[in-house]
């Protein structure tokens, strides 16, 4: 199987901005360059399964990707009393 190298130069093309993540299949590498560039975004790496065949990110990293990009909310004290209370409505 032919894998896929994700480097800080090719980064944009996996990012999914509507979910504030990168999803990573079992034939994608990630070097260190673009590990970093994904957690100064304020990312979210996934790693999908072989047999998984939803995309969906969890409701709890949707808030915060929001809180973070949005808001600039970087405590992640606070981040987690704002997706508790958040999440419970």
């Amino acid at each position: 199987m032919k894998k896929i190298l994700i480097t800080k130069k090719n980064i944009n093309e996996y990012l999914d901005a509507k979910t504030c993540s990168l999803v990573m299949g079992p034939d994608m590498i990630l070097t260190p360059g673009a590990k970093d560039e994904v957690r100064e975004r304020n990312y979210a790496i996934v790693y999908k399964e072989i047999s998984e065949s939803s995309d969906e990110i969890s409701l709890e990293d949707r808030i915060k990707c929001i809180l973070k990009n949005d808001y600039n909310v970087e405590d992640e004290a606070l981040l987690k009393l704002l997706v508790k209370k958040i999440g419970a409505k």
